[in-house]
Parts: C-alpha cells; sequence; structure tokens
C-alpha cells in the first residue's frame, strides 16, 4: 500500500504526508523438489520473513527549507518454521526473550536547503535515535539480519551539489 497527500499551509509552506507499508498474505517455498508448500509468513522458512514493513514521512517545505521526518518499521518473526518449530537453542531463546526476532522501528531525519541559486545543500540522518537491530539467532555472524537492519547504526549523510546551466 502505497499513500501521499500534499498540503497548501498558506504562508507557512507545504507538507506532503506519504507511507508505504506491506503486509504480507501469503509466502510458500518448499525445501524439497515436490515437496509440501509451507508457509513462510512471519517465521523463518528457508529465508526470513516479516509478515508487516513499512514507512510513514513527513516532509515540510517552507521557503527554500524541507524538514524531513520519517519512521520505518519492520515486524517481528518467528526463528523457525511451522513444520519444525523454534530452530533457536535455549540460550538463544533467553537472548531472543522466546523464539522471535522482536518488532524494529527506527526515525530517521532531515533538512535540505535550495535558497541558493542552482545549489542544494542536505544532511540526512539515519536512526537518529541510536536503535540496535534486534539479535537474531539465524544470523551467526552479525547477530542482526542486514537485510532489514543497517549495520551502520546511527548515521549522517551530508551532501552538496550545484547544476551548471
Amino acid at each position: 500500500v502505497d499513500i501521499s497527500g500534499n498540503f497548501k499551509l498558506g504562508a507557512l509552506g507545504k507538507l506532503k504526508i506519504s507511507g508505504q507499508g506491506t503486509y504480507l498474505t501469503k509466502a510458500t517455498s518448499s525445501s524439497t523438489r515436490g515437496g509440501p508448500l509451507v508457509s513462510g509468513l512471519g517465521n523463518f522458512n528457508v529465508f526470513e520473513t516479516p509478515r508487516v514493513r513499512g514507512t510513514l514521512s513527513g516532509t515540510w517545505d517552507y521557503h527554500g527549507v524541507s524538514i524531513l521526518t520519517r519512521y520505518n518499521y519492520t515486524g517481528k518473526w518467528f526463528v523457525g518454521d511451522p513444520v519444525n518449530g523454534c530452530f533457536a537453542s535455549p540460550a538463544q531463546q533467553a537472548a531472543l526473550g522466546n523464539c522471535d526476532v522482536q518488532p524494529f522501528a527506527t526515525i530517521d531525519a532531515g533538512v535540505t536547503y535550495t535558497g541558493i541559486k542552482n545549489t542544494t545543500l542536505s544532511l540526512l540522518g539515519r536512526n537518529v535515535t541510536g536503535r540496535d537491530a534486534p539479535y537474531d539467532a539465524n544470523q551467526t555472524t552479525l547477530g542482526f539480519n542486514p537485510t532489514f537492519h543497517s549495520p551502520q547504526g546511527v548515521n549522517y549523510v551530508l551532501t552538496a551539489a550545484y547544476r551548471f546551466k
């Protein structure tokens, strides 16, 4: 699902709200050719599949300045599959708190300035609250899943661009 809306705020500029979300209703696979199809929704059947993922963003534009705030969400998933149960050892289950990789949310924030002719200056901060990715017992080297979580933690990107005409 993708949604977006633009709102004129008169002398206060404009506001854009957008969101993207995914709720999986079916994800089946088989570990053997011709074998039974097993649901992978919200679990680790062949590959990790969180059932819910999404973002919600707000951008306020005012006299050459744009301020962005973005909320990113990845839902939990079971460290196992519906046929074989939990794959995590008792010690891993203790670290997980159960047999699920916990849901995870981050917040990004940024500002862009376009008040100088042909120039764009931007600063974007990702995961500005500094949340560590949740522990994933299936990821033996990193301890978290880099498909769904950034190994960079808090990071900032500063860009400057000039358009020659």
